[in-house]
């Protein structure tokens, strides 16, 4: 007889809270990556004086689209959840702020969205992933 696995709703949850982190973290990695790359967006970064834009632009690309992919599936979400917590905390301070945006503004975007980010990684990397994970699925079908 086959059991099934129960899940809490503190896991479904989690699973919740990953999937929209983790797929806001792609939609935000992908185009670092498309056309020049990494190169592209190091020139944005240099404009706006962030330091080693280079470096910089390949690891929050990086960490937005590798991050969000492992943050999707569950892995090692600890790890992706305090790096995506540091990009924000930096994207904030030294792109929005030092460019004087407001947290809400009535031109375009403020910096709510990277506070909001910074909230879900945060309560990721100190919860964990929960039960539902694809981890847990493939290890769940390797036993039935």
């Amino acid at each position: 007889m086959r059991m099934m696995q129960s899940y809490t709703p503190r896991d479904w949850a989690l699973l919740i809270l990953r999937v929209g982190l983790g797929i806001t973290l792609i939609v935000h990695g992908l185009p670092k990556f498309s056309g020049a790359g990494p190169v592209a967006f190091a020139r944005y970064l240099r404009v706006h004086h962030f330091p080693a834009p280079l470096f910089s632009a390949w690891i929050m690309a990086v960490v937005e689209l590798v991050g969000g992919i492992a943050m999707v599936a569950g892995i090692q979400t600890t790890y992706v959840g305090w790096a995506a917590a540091v990009e924000r905390v930096f994207v904030v301070w030294l792109l929005k702020i030092a460019g004087h945006v407001r947290f809400v503004s009535a031109r375009g975007t403020g910096w709510e969205l990277d506070f909001l980010l910074f909230c879900m990684a945060v309560a990721v990397a100190l919860l964990g992933a929960g039960a539902v994970t694809l981890e847990n699925v493939v290890r769940s079908r390797r036993t039935t």
